[in-house]
């Protein structure tokens, strides 16, 4: 498995496990292939398949230690190897969907910590993302909330910044996670668009840094 791992096609620089763990991956949402995931980060994965994988994106779920978590991932890399004197399929994979708590269940893993947290302290944490809108102004500044904004107008999830409207939004904020080998803020913004006819949701991953210079978004 750590050789597989290591092999240099696979070039992503986020902080990753090679601590192998139980995967499998479907592409009618029914029937559940075996997998073997070899590598995990907060960006994506790498996984063993016993058969070639034709779909430009499929769901996958692994077992971190006890937990479960679901993820949908879109081929970055492929290759053929040899593992127990058989042929199979290896897939660099990249996250393109993922709900909150799961990619959160993936930090822990890649960070060594431990995936599952007792209810009360899930409750605990989830309250304290909670950010009340007295809290916004003082955190994050308007100027700064803008640019949030227009990186969400510019992928649809978002109506156009209005001065004179309050835009659709809840702020959630994550902490500080490690980053390319330093810490930056977390941030989801839940956004919806609203035309009058049909109402659409959205939930969408930054990270920054403490002077608000570096923006990624995550999903």
């Amino acid at each position: 498995m750590g050789w597989f791992g290591g092999r240099s096609d696979n070039r992503r620089q986020h902080q990753r496990t090679k601590k192998a763990y139980k995967a499998a991956y479907t592409t009618d949402g029914e029937t559940w292939r075996p997998a073997i995931g070899v590598d995990l980060s907060d960006e994506g994965m790498c996984i063993l398949t016993q058969e070639e994988v034709p779909e430009k994106q499929f769901n996958v779920r692994a077992t971190l230690d006890t937990r479960i978590v679901s993820m949908r991932c879109a081929p970055i890399w492929h290759n053929e190897v040899n593992h127990g004197g058989k042929p199979v399929q290896m897939y660099g994979l990249k996250f393109v969907g993922i709900a909150a708590d799961d990619w959160d269940a993936v930090v822990r893993f890649t960070s060594g910590d431990q995936v599952e947290v007792e209810n009360k302290a899930q409750q605990e944490l989830a309250a304290a993302k909670q950010i009340k809108q007295d809290d916004v102004a003082r955190l994050i500044p308007m100027a700064f909330q803008k640019r949030l904004f227009q990186e969400l107008v510019k992928r649809g999830r978002l109506a156009p910044f209005d001065e004179k409207a309050t835009p659709l939004v809840q702020f959630e904020y994550g902490g500080l996670a490690p980053w390319r080998g330093r810490n930056m803020h977390r941030l989801t913004i839940h956004s919806k668009i609203n035309d009058g006819k049909k109402e659409e949701r959205f939930s969408t991953r930054f990270m920054f840094d403490e002077l608000g210079k570096d923006v990624i978004v995550l999903n």
